[in-house]
């Protein structure tokens, strides 16, 4: 628990009083968990970000992210570790989710 709270604290997402045992979530903490961002990945982010960076070096930021880390490319596109030849690259998932919410509006239309 308390290795825990001091990646938590050197992650910058909440403060941690060892002393006391208290934790507090920080705004920071609080965005992240939000949005499902690992502590690695804040660690990543706060030795990285600078004032004024272009487009490249933002991209090149987030892709050093641990949400990023099963993530193989290869030949046949992005594929997942650990998955199966069931499963697909991204473009192919994205198609399937796409066609997907189509099939749905159009049946909600039909049925509405």
């Amino acid at each position: 628990m308390v290795n825990a709270a001091r990646s938590l604290r050197d992650s910058q997402m909440a403060v941690f009083d060892e002393r006391s045992g208290a934790l507090y979530v920080t705004e920071l903490g609080r965005v992240a968990s939000h949005f499902y961002i690992r502590a690695a990945s804040m660690v990543t982010f706060n030795g990285a970000l600078r004032p004024h960076m272009g487009p490249g070096e933002v991209i090149s930021m987030v892709a050093q992210s641990a949400e990023f880390e099963q993530l193989v490319v290869g030949v046949g596109g992005v594929r997942v570790k650990g998955k199966g030849p069931e499963s697909h690259g991204y473009a192919d998932a994205c198609t399937r989710r796409a066609t997907s919410l189509k099939r749905r509006k159009r049946q909600q239309w039909i049925s509405g």
